[in-house]
């Protein structure tokens, strides 16, 4: 009998939830409520919770209930999918008390405040979805089928990891277990398949590539010799590996392994044994990324893993290799002059993000891929490439993937190595889509590191955290529970206040600008020059998350703590135009474009908001990003907020 102490054992966490005699199911009520799990009051014609979030209810009587393997052989393959597409996401309670202090007449970053807020740090509360510990997903379930069949597979998964989840949410209730590996790294998959299974289209054989890109045509005993390096990497995990001369054979697993000599073993069936070879359209598709893309992800990390460490691991992983190639042929579709020929670079991405769901799919059937670093980079990686799509409903999902994956391995902003490079790309991925969809960030992870012990770069990603933590603030969540109570609203404004203050005091010497010289005397903005480019970004966050805070806040001061406002908006809008003036390089280009947005709405004057779409297009011309401009938004804010409306309708509320 294995000890109760050894490592390789899963860890089983205490299951912090009702028994079904306390309440968790019902065995009667509205047809909704039993398929949520939801305890229903059984009020007609409408029940409470059915009332609460607006949902049609019925009380059909069922009399027979059919099993997992019914329910699924018994739907069309668009209802399984449409039964698989629920939300995980929920709403988190947030509150992380500060030291109160009054904030200065006048603003800028490099002025330290009068007083020092308390550093101590408060646990903050938490409330998480529940997941069952006892979901027991089997990733080979994922198995061999076609492309075709993938959202019967992506409904039953989701059917096993969902079937005893309860997706009721209490702002007041405490932390319980997050969701098991395979739950989440099955719910990630669900995520992927449906993107391939909704877009689909039948890619043809593109002219000019050296090889046939009709492979996902083909069948797997296709002749070896017409496939590419890549291509049979692919397939190791299904089963074959390749030799030296291009053939394959097939791989059984040897008898008798030791558990240490198994784990080592099962990774060979997922990795390819020597570097994968690269054609020369794919070495130009690969060095695009290292070059280009990984800039933005490594913004915040002075190892820069996303150029460095990934794309090695990539050289034997054909997954991570796929998700790599398609991001970049996604970023070539978007910048043409970079290209140098008209390849439809958005189909070929395509269909290496067809390889890597196949790759996915079927290595999901082992324990060591589920944990591994190369899995991780990869659900980063597409969630990118979503990014850059002009689908923001299938980035958001895809941002709820990568938080799962990431929470049920506990891997958060304190982490080592890639994890903690992964956990913070993610969030800055993550803020911005919040702040656009007006809803909170994922995370409740709270820092544990004193500002002394923080590295410049660390001190430049927290405040990305203090970001994120405004943005909650400004969502339509947050505003509807504290909107009622405007002492709380107001005190929950001071807290965020201490936390930007204290952020702004601990700078150290990287973050103040260097001498720099305005070219042009008629500029409306005076250049403000931060060498290095994630410092400069860190305090463009931190201006516009000053913005975003004075624009939410309730002002119950009178006209003086209005026009004190206002002149706080002003002198952080300008300090983000001027650094924006001097930031040349790709790597900022993203976040410094979102930080222009954020002051934009705010400028109101004809010749800087002239200068701030000009910033917002050239930024664009570079990364192709985003694919609707930011500035015809602004130009439709700006329209929007300053035609005339009747008298009586004026108010002082936020434009967005």
């Amino acid at each position: 009998m294995a000890s109760n102490n050894d490592d390789s054992s899963p860890v089983r966490l205490s299951r912090n939830r009702k028994s079904r005699g306390r309440g968790l199911r019902t065995t009667t009520g509205c047809s909704i409520c039993r398929k949520r799990h939801l305890k229903c009051d059984e009020v007609k014609p409408v029940c409470g919770p059915c009332k609460k979030i607006n949902r049609s209810c019925s009380y059909v009587q069922q009399t027979h209930r059919p099993s997992s393997c019914e329910s699924v052989a018994t739907k069309s393959p668009h209802d399984l999918f449409e039964a698989g597409a629920a939300d995980v996401s929920q709403g988190i309670s947030d509150a992380q008390p500060f030291s109160e202090l009054n904030d200065g007449a006048a603003f800028s970053p490099w002025t330290t405040p009068h007083e020092q807020p308390q550093k101590e740090q408060h646990a903050e509360t938490m409330a998480v979805p529940p997941w069952n510990e006892d979901n027991r997903e089997n990733a080979s379930t994922l198995g061999m089928q076609p492309l075709e069949h993938l959202a019967a597979i992506v409904a039953a998964s989701h059917h096993q990891s969902t079937q005893n989840t309860s997706h009721s949410m209490s702002a007041g209730s405490v932390t319980s277990p997050g969701p098991t590996i395979n739950a989440a790294t099955v719910r990630w998959f669900d995520l992927l398949a449906h993107d391939a299974v909704r877009e689909s289209p039948q890619a043809a054989t593109i002219p000019g590539l050296e090889h046939d890109w009709s492979f996902l045509d083909r069948t797997e005993q296709a002749d070896s010799a017409q496939t590419t390096p890549l291509e049979r990497a692919t397939r190791i995990v299904d089963g074959q590996r390749p030799d030296d001369d291009g053939t394959t054979r097939s791989d059984t697993s040897p008898p008798g392994l030791t558990p240490v000599a198994s784990n080592s073993y099962e990774e060979q069936l997922w990795k390819a044994p020597r570097q994968i070879q690269l054609l020369p359209k794919e070495f130009f598709f690969f060095e695009n990324f290292v070059r280009r893309v990984s800039q933005w992800i490594d913004l915040f990390d002075p190892t820069s893993k996303f150029s460095t460490f990934v794309p090695h691991l990539a050289m034997r992983n054909a997954g991570l290799l796929n998700a790599i190639l398609a991001l970049s042929c996604r970023h070539l579709s978007l910048n043409p002059n970079l290209a140098g020929d008209e390849l439809p670079y958005r189909e070929i991405s395509l269909q290496y993000y067809y390889q890597t769901l196949h790759y996915v799919q079927k290595a999901m059937q082992y324990s060591s891929y589920k944990i591994s670093l190369e899995l991780l980079a990869t659900t980063l990686i597409i969630s990118t490439y979503e990014m850059l799509s002009d689908s923001p409903t299938d980035w958001e999902r895809h941002l709820e993937g990568v938080f799962l994956i990431q929470r049920s391995q506990v891997i958060q902003g304190e982490s080592e190595g890639l994890k903690c490079a992964v956990w913070w790309a993610w969030l800055c991925q993550d803020f911005w889509a919040a702040f656009r969809e007006k809803r909170r960030t994922l995370t409740f992870w709270t820092p544990k590191k004193s500002y002394e012990s923080l590295t410049p770069y660390e001190l430049a990603s927290r405040s990305v955290y203090i970001t994120a933590k405004v943005i909650n603030y400004c969502s339509q969540e947050e505003s509807s529970i504290t909107g009622i109570n405007i002492h709380a609203r107001l005190d929950r404004a001071n807290q965020l206040r201490d936390m930007l203050d204290e952020w702004r005091s601990h700078l150290t010497i990287e973050f103040y600008p260097l001498p720099a010289m305005t070219h042009d005397s008629s500029a409306v903005f005076r250049s403000i020059w931060i060498r290095t480019p994630a410092f400069g970004v860190a305090v463009q966050l931190h201006c516009a998350a000053r913005i975003l805070l004075s624009a939410h806040e309730p002002c119950i001061g009178g006209f003086d703590e209005y026009a004190q406002r206002q002149s706080t908006i002003k002198q952080c809008a300008e300090i983000i135009c001027g650094i924006a003036m001097t930031q040349k390089d790709e790597a900022s280009n993203l976040m410094s474009s979102q930080c222009l947005f954020i002051a934009g709405i705010f400028v109101s004057e004809a010749r800087a908001r002239e200068c701030v779409l000009e910033m917002l297009d050239s930024r664009r011309q570079q990364t192709g990003w985003p694919v609707n401009p930011l500035g015809d938004e602004l130009k439709q804010l700006w329209m929007r907020y300053e035609t005339p409306r009747p008298l009586g309708q004026v108010g002082m509320g936020s434009p967005f």
